[in-house]
């Protein structure tokens, strides 16, 4: 992505013509002839097809002018500016035949994306061979990342239709948020509208699949309102693999010269069948999500910026081992998070100060995790209570100073935790290297030390086939990085190397496939990987938009035999291809091709003999591909995922679908009135 000079992240103002109206001019703002974002009324899934279907249509700029009006918004000033930030367009969103929030991130650099159904039913998302529980996930810069467990991760209310950007952090850059960023943070970015639309998506296909969403936006260069609603359902493509998704959004600004307010607020529910999820013993498994979330966000002050946000999550987990006989075995989690973030820029002779700081309350009830409370609490609506429960608070405080010096800057900071669990405070440091060997390329280096605490799975969680451990220690990296970016107007590269030494890495382990997963901390971990991606956005609309990813790891752990489930199961090799292509008029096509070598083995389940054996995981390659028509205000799709009806696994028994065709249309009208 382009860097900018000014610090700010832009909202978009549309108009249904190509001609040039007096108010345009009177506003004095920029005008961009670009393709509509119909992609902006989808929905995640399928919906988010149709979404992409009209912004997907990258080739047909000239039918739409767009005002861009720029509003504060804290980051994406490190977007701008940081060597170790990447950065997912709204313009790459359209050109992806992606559906979902999962599917995209599946396309990105070095992120694994491990589904256990389709839709965005459950997926583990992993950055540079982590594991799912080393990942922050941010949602306007709020951490919705669930101390529970990393597979809640993603169940986020945000439909793809309504996502602006999408930032993936490097460590380095996490403590400018008061976070550790283990191996990275995600922040999904939303829009921030000053023009009234209203958009209807409706799709359907394999499998009993259909979804409807509606988008409505309200709002002014002052203040403004995004409504999203999306329910999605589907029979399941194989036994027990049925779903029902409902997800709502609502976000709100209101702004003027001297600052900025805004809140979002989040609802979901998921009711599934989870075939094997967590273990192949029992294929009946099922599960119900609910989740809440709300925060709120001031940024203000010019030279000296102050960003205190407030944020609460509520996360309600039913999850039954058998559905036919949930009596047999089935757990009840109450997650609950409370927090204020602040962050805080100086602008001074010696360069950009910056001061962030988080503070969290983490707390569960539980019938299995938890230490045991003297006072049961009856679950509604079923015959069980929560007689378990823990609390945490973690704090994290950081400061970081950046000076440039003509064509070169450095970034060095501090770090400093603390955590109620395990009353020591840490330091850990860091420091970024940068110089502009032209105005077309830089080159970088970083230095990072982090940690991650344990989730309240990893200590807790009694099972048939798993053991916690209350004693886990907080796993701590130190990672080194460089790196060389080229970007031109219609060109972008980049080329990475680095190296994660972890110690006390958490993992799930055992010695013999007749034994329980028992967590335990492994004494070292060390990562190696490079990185690299192509981006090639065509001057005129007959060539086809292109972005290859490309990445490598090899991990290496303390000589042991035991097995992992987690920490040594990482991408070896991850191969994209993107492309957006114009065919004729109004007709374009969107395919991606991805080539996955995935290292470590599973444990694979043979269900005649109830035996399990160490197998490695097969080289996979997929192709998505989509067809669309798209005219102003409307646009209609057909696609295929997996095409090549190819069989394979994202993680160990859970068969992935084969070749889905879904079909679906999407409808945007203007709610203001034309001049």
């Amino acid at each position: 992505m382009k860097n900018r000079k000014t610090k700010k992240c832009n909202i978009r103002f549309r108009q249904w013509s190509n001609k040039k109206y007096a108010a345009f001019s009177s506003l004095k703002k920029v005008i961009q002839i670009c393709s509509l974002s119909l992609a902006y009324s989808i929905v995640s899934t399928p919906m988010a097809a149709i979404a992409q279907d009209d912004t997907t249509s990258y080739a047909l700029k000239e039918e739409l002018e767009e005002i861009v009006v720029t509003a504060e918004n804290p980051l994406s000033e490190t977007s701008n500016t940081s060597n170790t930030i990447s950065v997912i367009s709204r313009q790459e969103i359209n050109s992806s035949p992606a559906q979902n929030l999962n599917e995209l991130l599946d396309h990105a650099l070095n992120i694994d994306l491990r589904r256990r159904g389709i839709d965005a039913v459950q997926s583990d998302l992993s950055l540079r061979g982590g594991t799912f529980d080393q990942t922050t996930i941010l949602l306007n810069g709020i951490n919705i990342s669930d101390p529970q467990t990393g597979h809640f991760n993603l169940n986020i209310t945000v439909d793809i239709s309504v996502i602006e950007r999408i930032e993936i952090i490097r460590p380095t850059q996490a403590k400018r948020y008061g976070l550790p960023g283990f191996t990275g943070t995600i922040n999904i970015v939303t829009q921030n509208s000053p023009y009234n639309t209203i958009n209807l998506n409706a799709s359907a296909g394999d499998w009993g699949y259909n979804k409807e969403s509606v988008t409505l936006n309200l709002g002014n260069l002052k203040n403004g309102h995004i409504f999203n609603v999306s329910n999605s359902l589907s029979d399941g493509y194989t036994k027990n693999t049925d779903f029902k998704i409902l997800n709502a959004f609502y976000q709100g600004y209101n702004s003027n010269n001297k600052y900025k307010l805004s809140w979002q607020l989040g609802m979901h529910k998921k009711d599934f069948g989870a075939n094997s999820f967590y273990t192949p013993k029992f294929p009946n498994q099922y599960e119900e999500n609910e989740g809440l979330m709300a925060a709120v966000r001031l940024n203000t002050g010019k030279k000296i910026k102050f960003s205190p946000a407030l944020y609460w999550k509520s996360h309600n987990d039913h999850y039954v081992l058998d559905r036919n006989t949930p009596g047999m075995y089935q757990n009840y989690h109450l997650t609950n998070v409370a927090g204020l973030n602040i962050i805080n820029t100086i602008n001074c002779k010696y360069g950009e100060i910056s001061l962030a700081s988080d503070v969290r309350h983490e707390d569960i009830l539980s019938n299995n995790l938890g230490e045991e409370i003297s006072r049961r609490i009856e679950i509604a609506k079923s015959d069980s209570s929560y007689h378990k429960y823990h609390s945490r608070i973690n704090g994290n405080v950081s400061a970081d100073i950046k000076h440039t010096h003509g064509k070169a800057d450095i970034s060095a900071g501090l770090s400093l935790h603390g955590n109620s669990d395990i009353e020591k405070i840490k330091l850990y440091p860091a420091i970024e290297l940068g110089y502009n060997a032209s105005k077309k390329t830089r080159i970088y280096g970083s230095y990072q030390h982090t940690f991650r605490m344990p989730t309240f799975t990893d200590l807790y969680y009694q099972g048939r086939n798993n053991i916690g451990n209350p004693l886990l220690k907080p796993e701590e990296a130190q990672i080194i990085e460089s790196g060389i970016k080229y970007e031109t107007k219609y060109f972008n590269a980049t080329f990475s190397a680095f190296r994660r030494y972890g110690k006390d890495i958490i993992d799930w382990m055992r010695n013999s496939t007749t034994e329980k997963w028992r967590t335990e901390n492994i004494s070292e971990l060390i990562t190696d990987g490079i990185e690299s991606s192509f981006l090639w956005k065509p001057k005129y609309k007959m060539l086809p938009f292109l972005k290859v990813n490309y990445a490598f790891l090899n991990a290496q752990k303390e000589a042991s035999n035991y097995f992992s489930y987690y920490a040594m199961d990482y991408l070896q090799q991850n191969f994209s291809l993107n492309i957006d292509e114009h065919i004729y008029k109004n007709i374009g096509i969107s395919s991606s091709i991805s080539w996955q070598k995935r290292s470590g083995t599973y444990s694979k389940y043979d269900a005649i003999t109830k035996t399990e054996m160490e197998s490695i995981y097969p080289e996979v390659l997929l192709l998505d591909t989509r067809l669309y028509w798209k005219k102003r205000n409307s646009s209609i799709f057909i696609e295929a995922s997996n095409l090549l009806d190819k069989q394979y696994i994202d993680i160990g028994n859970i068969i992935q679908p084969g070749r889905w065709f879904k079909v679906g249309v999407n409808v945007s009208s203007s709610l203001l009135k034309k001049e």
